[in-house]
């Protein structure tokens, strides 16, 4: 990497260049692959969309970190689309599946997105690959 094995200069006026035209380049490049990232990229997540629940329905969801995090129970959530008067509330959180409820008047439609935070809430070890 570039910054793991650095070019060795003689002059600071080629110091000066390699800043101004490769190192400047890179970072630039950098940014801007940064700024392609999305919402879901940044975070341990999956999204249920088009999720329909019925009043006073409770419905069950398949962790979706189940196969890809060994078990991990998301941590959070956050509806980014909602269609109807529901009123969602969680119930239970577990390895295999994820319970939303529906104590509003109405049906609604949702988008869910679930998150986890990095830290250890299942009973077998994560491998993250860092």
């Amino acid at each position: 990497m570039i910054f793991k094995y650095p070019p060795q200069y003689p002059s600071s006026s080629q110091i000066g260049k390699y800043l101004q035209l490769d190192l400047f380049s890179w970072l630039r490049n950098l940014g801007n692959g940064l700024l392609k990232l999305s919402f879901n990229d940044n975070f341990d997540s999956f999204k249920v969309e088009k999720l329909s629940i019925a009043n006073g329905e409770t419905i069950k969801i398949s962790n979706g970190f189940k196969s890809r995090l060994r078990g991990a129970i998301p941590n959070q959530r956050i509806i980014t689309k909602q269609t109807g008067n529901g009123h969602v509330t969680d119930g239970t959180w577990g390895e295999d599946f994820i319970e939303i409820v529906n104590n509003g008047p109405d049906d609604t439609v949702l988008d869910i997105v679930y998150l986890w935070d990095g830290t250890n809430n299942s009973k077998f070890p994560i491998s993250t690959g860092v």
